[in-house]
């Protein structure tokens, strides 16, 4: 079995600038049973499992990217910091290999996110003992990898008081507190019940 080449990014592609708003977001988790019974909500265990919590949240383009596609694993990769690394634009890139590069793992789970719900959001949030009210921003980015071209991420942005422009990374205890907030904001939008799939014309590529 070969790797999927329609995730492979195409050095004749660039990245999608276009208005994404009735698309969605594919995001894979660790087991099928993903439904909390009393809220049903996704399990909070199964929202984010990565030490950057909320921030820089990883997941893919649904429609080009499709369901079977998570199967893919390159996490046993002797590649894998290459094959999960940002590509760059207009270069070639290796092709994994079965078996020495990437397995097929089928007992996932997945849950998808309406980017209209989730671009553009602006929560509250304090630094430390500060009485100054922060705000920031999320942001759906388009930020292809050298073994998945429809790699986005949810990126969230300090706009208030100090228009920095800066990533929120977790670095320390407040951006804990604000990990757990954004999850709270926005877990109520995400989805299990599969939608229409929308795919994106080539005019939907920068030329950069």
């Amino acid at each position: 079995m070969t790797y999927p080449k329609e995730l492979l990014p195409n050095p004749q592609r660039s990245l999608i600038v276009c208005e994404l708003s009735e698309h969605f977001l594919l995001r894979k988790t660790s087991s099928k049973d993903i439904i909390h019974i009393s809220t049903g909500l996704i399990k909070e265990e199964f929202i984010t499992d990565s030490d950057n919590g909320m921030f820089e949240y990883s997941t893919n383009l649904f429609g080009h990217f499709e369901i079977e596609h998570l199967k893919y694993n390159l996490d046993k990769s002797p590649k894998k910091k290459y094959f999960h690394s940002d590509w760059e634009l207009s270069k070639e890139v290796i092709e994994p290999t079965e078996n020495i590069d990437f397995y097929l793992d089928t007992d996932f789970g997945y849950f998808f996110i309406p980017i209209a719900q989730v671009a553009g959001l602006e929560v509250p949030f304090k630094k430390g003992d500060s009485k100054v009210e922060y705000i920031c921003r999320s942001n759906v980015e388009h930020c292809p990898t050298n073994s998945n071209f429809w790699h986005f991420e949810i990126r969230w942005f300090p706009v208030k008081p100090d228009e920095q422009g800066q990533i929120v990374r977790k670095s320390g205890s407040w951006q804990k507190y604000l990990s757990a907030t954004i999850k709270a904001r926005i877990r109520n939008y995400f989805l299990t019940e599969t939608p229409e799939i929308t795919l994106l014309s080539e005019s939907s590529f920068s030329n950069n």
